[in-house]
């Protein structure tokens, strides 16, 4: 039964700072029901715009007991309420009741009516999928269709807008070395070296929708990693601590690999991936035997730790121990500091400077005196 008892001011107040920190558009009701919808283990989600609602309709549990719950709160928005209600059920669908013009919210058992925040109606229905309406304005149609492909770039459901499949799997950009895949009994994903990018990026999903990304200076080398948790929990830090040690061990894995496979890739990659090496602080302990930099002898036959091994390290663009660009003489003079000589140029272009200098001096003795 509904309730009509009244309501304080802090209690409205608190209704909707609740429900408003879970919106992050107008247009984002939407996206929270279909992950509403998810975590309800649907495995098929219709949703239908037309210019004055948004329908949603799936098939997972039934919304009955959201409807009681979202009932409660409404009829007496108290602190306690709505910390249940996110603790046992979720946010969602209470935040796009709470905030929509209109609403109505179908169960197998029961129909919920809402207007401005406020039941309007509770009655008996029966419906063999679940059902939400929310009105609001016609203008945040295309907004709405942008949010839904942004938020939700690969559910595990199939899940429609207008009739059209929405999301594809998640893959990794082409420019990526050693792709691999990662799967524990928590989640799935896949993870390889950024050779377009010196920064990692890292997206996290929970049953194929958006909860975070992440980017951040690597350790080392860039990587670029998906991870889709298992679990659609009602708070995102309850999936996001998992999810980065999980990726911080598949990475571990991937530079062990990476020392293994480096002198089997191709000339173009080993430069791709030297060169964003080179520009970090330190180089893994699973590379220091791998042969990065270039020498006399040719290109990538020298190590760090055969370098770690002199008392003194030259330098040089055609000439020393290592034949190294910029980025290889800044990172040789971070890590050994004053054991990194510049070379001297080669013996041609020193005897020809001293030629220069001499036939100076002796243009010099004949020129009148200044002054």
């Amino acid at each position: 039964m509904t309730s009509t008892l009244p309501v304080t001011v802090d209690d409205r107040r608190a209704l909707w700072a609740l429900t408003e920190r879970h919106l992050r558009s107008p247009s984002f009701p939407a996206v929270l029901l279909v992950r509403h919808a998810l975590r309800r283990g649907a495995t098929s989600i219709r949703v239908t715009q037309t210019r004055a609602m948004v329908r949603v309709v799936d098939n997972g549990a039934p919304l009955d007991a959201d409807i009681d719950a979202v009932d409660a709160v409404l009829a007496a928005p108290t602190v306690a309420r709505m910390h249940d209600l996110e603790r046992d059920h979720g946010i969602e669908v209470l935040t796009a009741t709470a905030t929509a013009r209109a609403a109505v919210v179908v169960g197998r058992r029961w129909r919920l009516e809402t207007a401005q925040g406020t039941v309007t109606r509770r009655v008996p229905d029966r419906s063999e999928e679940n059902v939400v309406e929310l009105h609001r304005d016609g203008h945040l149609r295309a907004q709405e269709h942008q949010e839904l492909r942004s938020w939700l770039p690969s559910p595990r459901a199939r899940v429609t807008v207008n009739g059209r499949a929405l999301g594809a799997p998640p893959e990794l950009p082409d420019a990526i070395a050693l792709p691999r895949s990662m799967s524990t009994p928590d989640g799935k994903g896949v993870i390889g070296f950024a050779l377009d990018d010196a920064v990692s990026r890292v997206t996290y999903l929970a049953r194929g929708v958006w909860v975070a990304h992440e980017q951040h200076r690597p350790r080392g080398l860039p990587v670029r990693a998906i991870w889709d948790h298992n679990v659609l929990a009602p708070h995102p830090d309850e999936i996001l601590v998992e999810a980065r040690r999980r990726v911080a061990a598949a990475t571990e894995q991937l530079i062990a690999q990476l020392g293994e496979q480096f002198t089997g890739l191709t000339a173009p990659t080993r430069r791709a991936l030297r060169t964003r090496l080179l520009r970090s602080d330190v180089v893994p302990p699973a590379l220091v035997d791998v042969p990065l930099f270039d020498s006399d002898d040719g290109a990538f036959c020298v190590s760090l730790r055969a370098l770690m091994a002199r008392e003194r390290i030259v330098v040089g663009s055609a000439s020393g121990d290592v034949v190294g660009d910029d980025d290889a003489r800044a990172f040789l003079r971070r890590r050994f500091g004053d054991r990194v000589k510049d070379a001297l140029p080669p013996p041609r272009r020193r005897a020809l400077a001293v030629v220069r200098a001499v036939k100076d001096a002796i243009q010099n003795l004949g020129a009148p005196p200044r002054g």
